[in-house]
């Protein structure tokens, strides 16, 4: 078993400049749904869970409405990744590999419906161009 503190401060992790010392971090992880403390030490990424379900609405969304939606789903989840991302990668250890995976798992849904909706939108774009030309 290691000598670390479950809720040790390192500068370097950009999630812990908020808080003022190791209490509140602590409360914090205690009292929010996704920062839960397992059983050897580690907490579980916040916002994974939502991240993946807007990657999945992201590639579903990028056939619909012209990839609008998919385009809006995709960047809000890239958006709500980005701070529980840099975070992890400051402090690897202090979290489950579970969370990180979902987290990941979700960039690269919200980055594959991005792509999907980028697509469509040029595909809608050029085919109003052509009509435009016909007439």
């Amino acid at each position: 078993m290691s000598d670390r503190q479950p809720y040790s401060r390192d500068e370097n992790d950009p999630f812990l400049a908020d808080f003022q010392d190791d209490s509140q971090v602590q409360d914090h992880f205690s009292n929010r749904r996704g920062g839960m403390q397992d059983g050897d030490g580690t907490v579980e990424l916040t916002d994974g869970s939502a991240v993946f379900v807007l990657g999945i609405l992201s590639i579903i969304g990028g056939f619909c409405s012209y990839g609008v939606l998919g385009f809006i789903f995709g960047f809000v989840a890239l958006m709500l990744a980005a701070k529980p991302w840099q975070a992890y990668h400051a402090n690897p250890h202090r979290y489950t590999p579970h969370s990180f995976n979902q987290l990941k798992n979700g960039r690269i849904c919200a980055i594959i419906g991005l792509s999907i909706s980028a697509a469509f939108l040029v595909f809608v774009f050029l085919g109003l161009l052509v009509s435009a030309y016909a007439l």
